[in-house]
């Protein structure tokens, strides 16, 4: 699916955390905003001692004034690390920070913090009066990895103070560290309210097994919203032990309650769940309908498929979307009819999901509805049945897909070459030498790719072709498809490819001779062995042996000094396949090379060719240092 559409199933499930979550770019503004440009310079970038101390007093005056819903979001903004899955320094924060000092200080707070004297400021942070300054302080005082980091938090958690408290909570759920589940279950049990919303939130970020009995028994609290957040820490600790329970959250009384079980359910993976998560599909609650949909897609139980062919059906479209998504990761054959019928859904992101998930299955009983949307109104659409048939690798695929070779959308023709090229059957052959003359490059490229996965021979002129388009690219890949089709009329294109400019290109066309075993060929990968690029040589070295003639050329003798030890192996093992007697004298300074398998490969040409002198050569290796070798050497003797 596209970002497009991933982005319209992430809305589609709006799950419940601890903190608000609209986008986190916002936070960057309001940030930057707040530091005063000539302090912010002065800051961030200075040089010298205790800088990063300084850093952080900065960074905690930048968010002191900030209002809730910002702050909430600079404390997310810390836990991702990153501002939307960006780094700190990408063209992406350009119009939030302006001038580096401003990205100077984004990159401090969301870099990593090794400096052990920002851990005072951020410790006093803690009990600050504004909320945000707590918060941060918090998570910077998680993201810093030494104990006394760890002690600042443990410190805060047992201050008589509940909003350091939960500060110092959020601290130690960043920090991940198992050393503090101890006193982070004693404060889950005696604390109250918010409290104890955050120390389960913690204790699933640690996701340590010794949390599940008691975030098990808050299923059963009084107040909804501990419910909701044990049930989340739970999914986060993925333990099947509170399956059974969580399966009885998923009929309380609390929707928040229910979404969270189904949540924690989906995570769990557990196959037990399937049959309790199939009855809630029928909640009343869309958004606990819509988590437990996500759920039955992560699980992947083909009992699920009916009850999720039946939210096909529903008006909500995020739910129907959920359903084409879990039914795709079900991959079951069963919900092929279903989903094709919804490839008519008025939705074009929905018909798009219905054909990634068809594509998915892999069944061939999709073609016909695929072919039918191959030319949707969305180009999405017509990209994604394109990319299902090529999935489904069917021959009945091959025509509708080779008239999709002439559709005028360039990323249409890209993926129906793909596609073709995945099926392999000849009938594409021809549309697809057609399209190695296409305007674009990258179909050019990927239909010659086809056409080397197909391996007709009759593809054959339109690569020696293409062995001269002006990308480099295309020419790379007809250099490696010709090989693979392995016919002696690509010989001369071959060889005239050995003279390209591209290292690659010549890699490949040595590689292709070599496969094709073309004797005519030996001369001039002969003259490759002086190639400037070392795995022409090795390529080159490899393809004489894989051809193979009476005498072996004076320039494979040459390699045995290459300067590259790839070289010399493939020079010496080529040798050993030639059994020219007149190399052995080439051979035996090889039983001293400073490599390894140098000397392997020697001893194993030596004993292919097997003269006397060979033999007695291979019989002072009896002496090598090397385990290896001797235990080479006393097999080739004894063969």
């Amino acid at each position: 699916m596209n970002s497009q559409l991933h982005r319209l199933v992430e809305r589609a499930r709006q799950r419940p955390i601890p903190f608000v979550l609209p986008s986190i770019m916002v936070v960057a503004s309001s940030v930057l905003l707040a530091m005063p440009h000539d302090k912010a310079t002065q800051v961030w970038t200075s040089q010298g001692d205790g800088l990063d101390s300084m850093r952080a007093v900065a960074f905690i005056e930048s968010v002191r004034s900030a209002n809730t819903v910002t702050c909430d979001l600079t404390v997310r903004a810390l836990r991702n690390q990153s501002w939307n899955g960006h780094s700190s320094g990408s063209g992406m924060l350009e119009p939030f920070a302006p001038d580096s000092a401003s990205r100077e200080a984004i990159g401090w707070a969301l870099g990593p913090l090794s400096d052990v004297r920002v851990i005072p400021p951020l410790e006093v942070g803690l009990q600050d009066s504004s909320p945000c300054v707590r918060q941060t302080s918090g998570m910077l005082l998680g993201r810093i990895d030494h104990p006394d980091a760890l002690k600042a938090l443990l410190k805060g958690l047992e201050l008589n103070n509940p909003s350091a408290q939960e500060a110092a909570v959020l601290g130690l759920g960043e920090s991940g560290d198992q050393a503090v589940v101890a006193p982070l279950l004693r404060h889950f049990t005696a604390g109250s309210g918010h409290m104890r919303q955050l120390v389960a939130w913690a204790l699933g970020e640690i996701e340590d097994p010794r949390a599940i009995g008691p975030l098990t028994d808050a299923l059963k609290d009084p107040a909804s919203e501990i419910r909701q957040s044990a049930a989340l820490a739970l999914g986060q600790i993925e333990s099947p032990e509170p399956v059974e329970a969580l399966l009885r959250a998923l009929k309380d009384t609390n929707a928040g309650v229910r979404r969270a079980a189904a949540h924690a359910l989906g995570e769990i993976e557990d196959t037990r769940a399937v049959d309790g998560l199939v009855a809630a599909l029928s909640d009343s609650d869309l958004m606990v309908r819509r988590e437990v949909v996500w759920a039955l897609g992560q699980i992947e139980d083909g009992r699920a498929v009916t009850g999720l062919a039946r939210v096909l059906k529903d008006d909500d479209a995020a739910l129907r979307l959920e359903a084409t998504h879990a039914l795709g990761e079900i991959e079951d054959a069963r919900a092929v009819p279903a989903l094709s019928a919804v490839l008519k859904d008025r939705e074009p992101q929905i018909r798009e999901s219905a054909a990634w998930a068809l594509g998915q299955i892999e069944d061939a009983s999709a073609v016909d509805a695929l072919a039918g949307v191959l030319h949707d109104s969305s180009v999405d659409v017509r990209v994604a049945a394109v990319h299902a048939l090529g999935e489904i690798e069917s021959a009945q695929s091959v025509g509708p897909l080779s008239s999709m070779l002439k559709d005028p959308n360039v990323k249409i023709r890209r993926e129906a070459v793909w596609a073709l090229g995945q099926i392999e059957d000849a009938h594409a052959a021809g549309p697809l030498s057609e399209a190695t003359r296409d305007g674009d490059a990258e179909v050019r490229e990927k239909a010659v790719h086809a056409l080397g996965e197909i391996q007709d021979r009759a593809a054959v002129p339109a690569l020696t072709v293409a062995l001269k388009d002006e990308d480099v690219k295309v020419r790379r890949q007809a250099a490696w498809a010709l090989g693979e089709i392995d016919h002696a009329n690509a010989g001369d294109a071959l060889i005239g490819a050995l003279r390209d400019s591209d290292a690659e290109v010549r890699r490949n066309a040595v590689h292709s001779l070599g496969e094709l075993e073309l004797s005519g060929a030996v001369d001039a990968l002969a003259g490759r062995l002086s190639d400037t690029d070392a795995q022409v040589r090795r390529n080159a070295a490899w393809a004489i042996g894989e051809i193979g003639v009476s005498a072996a050329p004076a320039p494979l003798l040459a390699a045995l000094k290459d300067s590259d030890a790839e070289v010399r192996k493939n020079a010496a093992w080529a040798l050993g396949e030639i059994q020219d007697e007149a190399t052995v004298p080439a051979l035996i300074p090889l039983l001293k090379d400073s490599d390894a398998e140098v000397r392997e490969k020697a001893i194993h040409a030596l004993s292919e060719i097997r003269t006397q002198a060979s033999l007695e050569a291979i019989a002072e290796m009896l002496k090598d240092p090397d385990p290896r070798i001797r235990e080479q050497a006393a097999k080739a003797l004894g063969d």
